[in-house]
């Protein structure tokens, strides 16, 4: 709680303040306070604390100076007087707290000692891991045969299954079929010669066709055609 002295000194402060000094000068001009809170946009009751002196209801520092200056812009006085008055208000009225910011407290590292080991194992563990992998391709290597020089020089095939070779189908020729005997017949046609006397001698010319045997052609072949009738004279 204030004592009477302080509270007499808070009076006496506000009465010659910036609250005061805008006060008395809105009072001269006859406006009203609700009026001028409607044309500036500005709460009612901030402009009041400003009359009063009572800086400590306002939002914030900077919000505060914004609306002194305006205040006293729209009644006509010099703003930036107005200011400097309000920050000396202020400041007497309010100093600003010494700000002590805690001494940060030094994070507990891993000794040097333990990074190092931690290498030495973690490199350890690699190395054996690369010896156990190849120790394994070589015992690998050594189960498993050689090619042999032969197999080796053979050049490798291009992957295409060979080709069976085509099947030539023996063509059958037909044999040829025997030639059938053709009987001979011997025709023995009378042939009726007109009686020649010569020497008085009648000769009687008897004719005989004989057709001569040949053999019957195969049936690729055309038939040929038999030959002519052999006409035999007998002379006497």
């Amino acid at each position: 709680m204030a004592s009477p002295e302080q509270a007499e000194t808070d009076e006496q402060k506000r009465a010659t303040g910036v609250g005061a000094l805008l006060k008395a000068s809105r009072l001269r001009i006859g406006n009203d306070l609700r009026h001028i809170a409607n044309i500036l946009k500005i709460r009612y009751v901030y402009l009041e604390a400003i009359e009063d002196g009572r800086f400590e209801d306002l939002p914030g520092h900077t919000y505060s100076m914004g609306f002194v200056r305006a205040y006293a812009e729209h009644l006509g006085l010099d703003s930036d007087e107005v200011i400097r008055r309000f920050k000396n208000q202020v400041v007497d009225d309010h100093p600003e707290p010494s700000l002590d910011f805690p001494e940060p407290i030094p994070e507990v590292g891993i000794p040097g000692g333990a990074i190092i080991f931690i290498g030495i194992l973690v490199a350890a563990v690699a190395y054996g891991a690369w010896y156990v992998n190849t120790s394994k391709e070589g015992i690998i290597a050594d189960l498993i045969a050689p090619v042999p020089k032969r197999m080796a020089e053979q050049p490798a095939s291009s992957g295409k299954p060979k080709e069976p070779a085509p099947v030539v189908e023996a063509k059958m020729e037909p044999k040829p079929e025997k030639p059938v005997e053709t009987p001979t017949e011997t025709v023995t046609a009378p042939t009726q010669v007109p009686a020649t006397e010569r020497a008085g001698v009648t000769t009687t010319v008897t004719a005989i066709v004989t057709t001569a045997e040949t053999p019957a052609p195969p049936a690729s072949t055309p038939t040929p055609e038999p030959d002519a009738p052999v006409e035999t004279v007998a002379t006497p």
